[in-house]
């Protein structure tokens, strides 16, 4: 009855749909609802060896204080401005199902961040009984991995447990944890929904820029409906004319390189076009070629986008695609291949034919990229969700900004399903309901406010370089700090008048305000951020020609002098300065200005 009752649970579970338009909260596990335990404060330990940190957290993460803990390091990525560390806990021996410690290194051997999700084992003792593999292992027909580990149950308890990850028939790649009995503890869906040598050359191709209502500038009615993929003039005639790279061999043209492979590997079967001798992919709307080939474009041009901003490292492997993989309106990126695969629906509006919808999916595969392993917790995974959203508003606006404010623009916004949209006025934490759709657009609005106010090409790069430091359980005031943290690296903290004030209006900075101490022209915003890590700013009425920043203890002995020219901000931390106070002076041409701070 037992295991009657643990296949039923497996068969029953949901899809998690991308275009749920529900506004109803979600019911969650603990596991899932569980916040990480933050840190922004610096602390140098001189290099990113990884013996080096990882001594350094056994030392200092109070869960990891116990001679039998360890850490176990799980991934390392490097970043434009710095180095990025996943560990993950042991106890025993054991992996602990979801302890892990992320850890973000700046290049000059400064731990910036740190994002603790261990587990005290203080008042437990497990014994190492774990499930019988021939028990949980005959009940699943593809099974990718089975591996044993603690698991922390809804009562506070732990228990040996196995983790199971298997591929059902419909490509849903499950993950399972079951205890000794062969019950089920806990169940997810690892996918994430949307709802030989060669060479290669320059080929012609139709595709839409980024969508037909788009660049026809009118909203899904009339003659601009999908007509069950029908081949109406009003939407072929918005198709463009592109050149792009596929690979040539054997006389054969096909859609593939280093970056994108067009497959065929989910129902319905339809099988990846090719070109012989023609170096040309020219179909309309109501061909399967036509979403092969807009699919392989857009991916190839969001690779392009990121490597023009140093992100040469960002799904560097050329990632499945199969544009006619799911006969629901759905589309998901499947982590758990290798390499990992986007799948797009046929339901409603070919998903493929959108260029948000695959942006925003190749966005998980950034994500995933940049930050893997990390894509747990109930904000963490909103966050995807809303920068996904982001990636894709950017995108298409960039093409054509008619009603851009719309996501999913031609798939969305219909009679099929509502869309989403990036302008919402939703205020952090009240306006959470915890369902990643619904609370995306808090954090993705906020987003796309900076893109507006800073432009696209700055805006994108920090928000890829903060996604590296991303962690799991993490929440979008920890996302707010990695992104004012990635303008310092990347920009000196150029943006941190835009960046503070928009994060502050959304609820998810608490402390960016003016302190009442501060000159005319010359304010101090956020001094708490001096010592916390989300760090301190100065702000200048307007852009000043030349600025000197002088730092002396309580006591006038001098610290620093920084100078700087036509800046209009000034970000600064504590870093490695002793505890203590300080007093920093700002001196311009027309003005000078003294703030005390404290590095407590």
């Amino acid at each position: 009855m037992r295991l009657f009752l643990f296949l039923f649970f497996i068969i029953s579970i949901s899809l998690v749909a991308q275009k749920s338009a529900t506004n109803e909260p979600v019911t969650h596990h603990f596991i899932d609802l569980r916040k990480t335990s933050s840190s922004f404060k610096v602390v140098y330990i001189g290099t990113a060896d990884t013996s080096t940190v990882k001594n350094y957290l056994l030392n200092s993460v109070p869960n990891l204080k116990n001679t039998n803990s360890n850490l176990q390091l799980n991934k390392i990525v490097e970043s434009l401005t710095g180095t990025h560390l996943l560990f993950t806990q042991l106890y025993n021996g054991v992996q602990v199902y979801r302890g892990s410690v992320k850890v973000n290194m700046d290049k000059q051997g400064n731990i910036t961040s740190l994002f603790d999700n261990t587990f005290s084992f203080r008042d437990f003792n497990p014994e190492n009984n774990f499930p019988n593999p021939v028990l949980t292992a005959t009940h699943f027909n593809n099974i990718r991995s089975a591996n044993n580990c603690y698991f922390f149950t809804a009562e506070n308890k732990c228990v040996a447990a196995r983790r199971i990850n298997y591929l059902t028939i419909v490509q849903k790649d499950m993950e399972v944890i079951v205890d000794p009995n062969g019950n089920v503890l806990y169940s997810a869906d690892q996918n994430v929904y949307f709802k030989p040598a060669t060479t290669d050359s320059l080929v012609s191709a139709m595709v839409f820029l980024p969508d037909p209502l788009t660049t026809a500038g009118v909203s899904y009615g009339g003659s601009y409906v999908d007509a069950v993929d029908g081949d109406l003039p009003t939407l072929n005639n918005e198709r463009v004319s592109v050149n792009m790279r596929v690979n040539y061999s054997d006389d054969t043209f096909r859609l593939q390189n280093a970056y994108v492979m067009i497959a065929d590997f989910s129902a319905p079967t339809v099988a990846p076009v090719f070109s012989v001798s023609t170096p040309a992919f020219n179909y309309t709307r109501s061909q399967a070629g036509f979403e092969n080939v807009n699919a392989y474009y857009h991916i190839n041009v969001q690779q392009q986008h990121l490597r023009s901003l140093g992100f040469t490292n960002i799904v560097n492997y050329p990632i499945w695609v199969d544009t006619r993989g799911d006969l629901a309106d759905n589309s998901y990126f499947a982590p758990g291949h290798s390499p990992p695969r986007l799948t797009f629906g046929i339901g409603g509006v070919d998903d493929a034919e959108d260029a948000d919808v695959i942006i925003h999916e190749y966005g998980h595969a950034m994500s995933h990229s940049a930050a893997p392993s990390t894509n747990t917790g109930v904000e963490r995974t909103t966050l995807d969700e809303a920068n996904g959203d982001y990636f894709a508003a950017s995108y298409s606006r960039d093409l054509d900004p008619f009603n851009w404010q719309n996501v999913y623009s031609w798939d969305g916004h219909n009679p099929y399903w509502p869309g989403r949209v990036v302008v919402s006025t939703k205020h952090y934490p009240e306006d959470l309901v915890h369902n990643l759709y619904t609370d995306a657009d808090i954090w993705s609005s906020t987003v796309m406010q900076m893109c507006t106010e800073i432009g696209r090409a700055e805006a994108d790069a920090i928000l890829m370089e903060s996604i590296y430091g991303y962690a799991a359980n993490m929440t979008m005031e920890d996302a707010a700090s990695l992104y004012m943290l990635a303008d310092a690296a990347l920009f000196a903290g150029k943006n941190a008048n835009s960046i503070c004030t928009n994060f502050f209006n959304r609820g998810l900075f608490a402390n960016c305000q003016i302190d009442p101490n501060d000159g005319k022209t010359i304010h101090l915003f956020n001094s708490k951020g001096f010592y916390d890590g989300t760090g301190a700013i100065i702000r200048f009425k307007e852009e000043v020609a030349y600025v000197k920043f002088t730092m002396y203890t309580i006591l006038g002995q001098l610290v620093s002098v920084v100078e700087k020219q036509n800046i209009n901000s000034y970000f600064l931390k504590a870093e490695i300065l002793p505890k203590g106070i300080y007093v920093l002076k700002v001196e311009t041409a027309a003005e000078t200005a003294c703030f005390e701070l404290i590095n407590d």
